[in-house]
């Protein structure tokens, strides 16, 4: 049952509805992602039962969704932090399609439509890349063996267990 009620009040977005088989009551939650309403009702309540609900908690649903940020669009002449300076995303026709960051700007060229999908891989692998190199290094300060996504860290290396009384 994931329906939408579409609400008449313009300040409240349409209400995501999950049926939950599990739940015991109606849970409302504003889903940070997308800035849309879920509310989850156990089996057995009416239609009428979930829109007084609602009507009831829009004032809440209104505050809430209003509360959020907003969200950084990846598009060009946009700014945005990359590690800790504010970059201003640069298209050029004539540029490598690969995003390139310098001096608080981030170029890249290729077709328009496509620069935020773009940014936003790239902005994937830099974050991937940067994560493998600070994990590594933690790694090998605590005398871990890395490599995959465990670390074996050595009987040696911090507290030393109690041993047993015989």
């Amino acid at each position: 049952m994931a329906d939408r009620i579409p609400r008449n009040v313009a300040t409240v977005p349409s209400v995501e509805i999950r049926q939950n088989p599990r739940a015991k009551r109606l849970t409302l939650r504003i889903d940070k992602h997308n800035a849309v309403p879920v509310l989850t009702v156990p089996t057995g309540i009416s239609m009428g039962q979930i829109q007084s609900f609602l009507e009831t908690h829009k004032d809440w649903i209104a505050d809430r969704v209003a509360a959020l940020p907003e969200g950084i669009r990846l598009v060009p002449d946009a700014a945005f932090p990359f590690r800790g300076i504010p970059h201003i995303i640069r298209h050029e026709a004539g540029f490598s399609r690969e995003p390139l960051a310098c001096e608080g700007e981030v170029r890249l060229g290729g077709p328009m439509d496509h620069v935020e999908r773009r940014m936003l891989r790239w902005l994937r692998r830099c974050a991937r890349t940067r994560l493998v190199e600070r994990a590594t290094y933690h790694a090998q300060s605590l005398g871990c063996r890395s490599g995959g996504s465990a670390c074996a860290i050595p009987k040696a290396v911090g507290a030393v267990a109690p041993q047993p009384e015989i």
